[in-house]
């Protein structure tokens, strides 16, 4: 059971348009063209991986909600997702009743998306719609929860917290708990016609297809079906990798990155190939021969876990050479600062001590500090470092101070820096202008640590709570170490504007930060996604590390009801320049959860799994 209650704002300029109904149903309700996707007599099929059908705006009145879900088989991976600037992503997913509850505090206008299996399937339904509870149906809804409400421990304190978020306007979600499912870990390989092995991997071919495993991996019984599906889809394609199953943890991978690709294989196995020579000992450096000679096009990734194992897959240490820069162009770091001294003075430190760059500017983008510490702090980093002083004492506006601190500079460089960023090792910096001063390179990112050393940014992918987010947030040291994408330099949609260096001449050539629409949240996203549109990829340097003491300095962006209002009056703005990106993301995966960050794996693909497995096996 999921509740959501939202806060009362404005409808924004995507209400136009929006149908208002009372039953939403999704059998007959006309969606997007979708090749992935087809109706078929009393369902669908879905031809391809992860096929979205995606219903358009529809306005829902406000109350209680339930989405009805009946059919032949599993329906566990059925999956409603409905996103709005008010509530950035509410995800449905089905109970054992074949029914999910959702409450809406003011009428909303929402995208409705529908994911009705992770794997290319065939789905029959009797019932599958969205509708709005009767009075009689709510009333006795609202007398279950106050029940269990009640027999909870810690009732009292439960209801103060609830009303709290309502009353700041924030949403609330209750979720039932969710059965623990293990991913695939023993399903009987697929049949092969030949077999060739080594010390590591092993060859398996059939219909045309040579897969490249690992000794111990075990197919999913319809993964040579799936691959040649895709290559029949795609003449010019030419090898193919997937996700994998690990001792119960599936591993998504991200499209073919040909940045990531310089400095390790993220690709691992499995590896499928049309048919021809294939050596056991090499998908990695034929893939790499793939993608030099045809590019990155002829290299497609699916995100299923075709392969099971019982242990993780051998991975080489991730060693980045530090780089070796033919210049060193003046680096500007902009720093906008009003609260918290200690947090400026350590990032000011930070740059002096931690930091070996031989030409940094510092920017100081004074927001109307009133500490009586403030110029004494300016004046000792004044000694250490080549510091300018800038004043904008107008309300907060990220956009603005950032724009105004870059004015007062002369660097070829600007670097975004937060004053709650913290350096920890000296060649941090020429790791990201090696990156920023390259052809084609728009935006750098660095990889941020929260100060117990788990993940705070290592990129930002869109789609995650129907928007965008930090992938992996809060995953530990440990965990992390074992993740490519994360310590690596690597491709990204965008990077968060806590640590993000970039050319001047780009930066003025786009008009910096929009002042306007962003004043607070999503400049950053929005400002890589406008360098993005013009030609300019972002890049992400995971060697490149530093301290954020996220949000210390000035709180979070929704805690009041008027920083909430703030941020849905920007979240709109940004889904209505960018929502065409906001859901998928080539270096993020769709094997992820959509509403969590914490790098969490779909609980519709699992559910799927889970079904697939016990299918196998019986």
């Amino acid at each position: 059971m999921s509740l959501i209650v939202t806060s009362k704002a404005q409808p924004s300029q995507r209400a136009l348009g929006a149908r208002e109904t009372r039953i939403l149903d999704l059998m007959t309700h006309p969606f997007d063209s979708n090749t992935a996707v087809e109706r078929a007599d009393g369902g669908f099929n879905i031809t391809r991986p992860w096929g979205l059908l995606r219903f358009g705006r529809v306005r829902l009145k406000r109350g209680w909600w339930v989405f009805e879900c009946e059919g032949e088989g599993d329906m566990g991976g059925v999956e409603l997702r409905m996103t709005s600037s008010e509530n950035t992503l509410t995800v449905l997913s089905l109970r054992r009743d074949g029914a999910a509850r959702t409450l809406f505090y003011t009428d909303r206008v929402f995208d409705i998306a529908l994911l009705l299996s992770a794997w290319p399937a065939r789905m029959k339904f009797r019932q599958l719609r969205l509708r709005r509870m009767t009075a009689m149906e709510e009333a006795a809804f609202t007398a279950s929860m106050v029940g269990r409400l009640a027999k909870s421990p810690k009732p009292f304190s439960r209801l103060v917290h609830v009303a709290a978020r309502v009353l700041g306007g924030r949403s609330l979600a209750i979720r039932s708990a969710a059965a623990k499912i293990e991913a695939q870990t023993g399903a009987a390989s697929a049949p092969r016609s030949a077999v060739a092995g080594s010390a590591l991997h092993r060859v398996e071919a059939s219909g045309g297809v040579s897969a490249v495993l690992l000794c111990d991996d075990q197919l999913h019984p319809r993964a040579f079906q799936i691959v040649r599906d895709a290559f029949a889809r795609s003449p010019g394609l030419r090898a193919v990798y997937s996700d994998a199953a690990e001792n119960g943890a599936i591993i998504p991978k991200p499209d073919w990155d040909p940045e990531l690709a310089r400095w390790t294989d993220f690709v691992g196995s499995p590896v499928f190939f049309r048919s021809g020579p294939v050596e056991a000992d090499k998908p990695w450096p034929m893939l790499r021969a793939i993608a030099s000679q045809h590019g990155p096009a002829a290299i497609a990734r699916i995100s299923l876990p075709l392969v099971s194992r019982s242990s993780p897959q051998p991975r080489t240490p991730f060693s980045i050479p530090a780089p070796v820069l033919a210049r060193t162009p003046r680096v500007s770091a902009i720093i906008p600062t009003k609260y918290r001294i200690e947090l400026l003075e350590s990032c000011l430190r930070g740059l002096a001590e931690r930091t070996d760059y031989p030409d940094i500017e510092v920017v100081v983008v004074d927001n109307g500090s009133e500490h009586p510490r403030f110029n004494e702090v300016i004046e000792a980093a004044s000694r250490q470092l080549n510091l300018i002083k800038v004043e904008e004492h107008s309300d907060f506006n990220f956009s603005l101070l950032a724009n105004r601190g870059v004015r007062g500079s002369s660097g070829e460089v600007v670097l975004l820096l937060n004053d709650d960023i913290e350096p920890l090792h000296p060649g941090w910096l020429h790791r990201m202008v090696d990156s920023a001063i390259a052809p084609g390179v728009g935006a750098v990112g660095a990889q941020l640590l929260y100060p117990d050393g788990s993940i705070q940014h290592a990129g930002v992918t869109m789609g995650l709570g129907g928007v965008c987010g930090h992938l992996w947030r809060g995953m530990s040291a440990a965990d992390a170490a074992r993740i490519p994408q994360i310590n690596c330099p690597g491709a990204r949609m965008a990077v968060t504007g806590a640590c993000l260096a970039v050319r001047r001449e780009l930066f003025d050539k786009i008009n910096g930060f929009d002042v306007a629409k962003f004043p607070v949240a999503l400049n950053d996203i929005d400002f890589c996604l406008r360098l993005r549109a013009a030609g300019h990829r972002t890049l992400y340097r995971g060697d490149a590390v530093l301290i954020h003491h996220e949000s210390q300095s000035r709180g979070a962006d929704d805690e009041t009801l008027q920083s909430r209002r703030r941020l849905v009056r920007e979240t709109a703005a940004f889904l209505d320049r960018w929502g065409s990106l906001a859901s998928e993301d080539p270096f993020g995966s769709p094997a992820f959860d959509p509403a969590s960050d914490t790098g969490a794996i779909n609980p519709s693909l699992l559910a799927a799994l889970r079904s697939d497995v016990q299918a196998s096996r019986a």
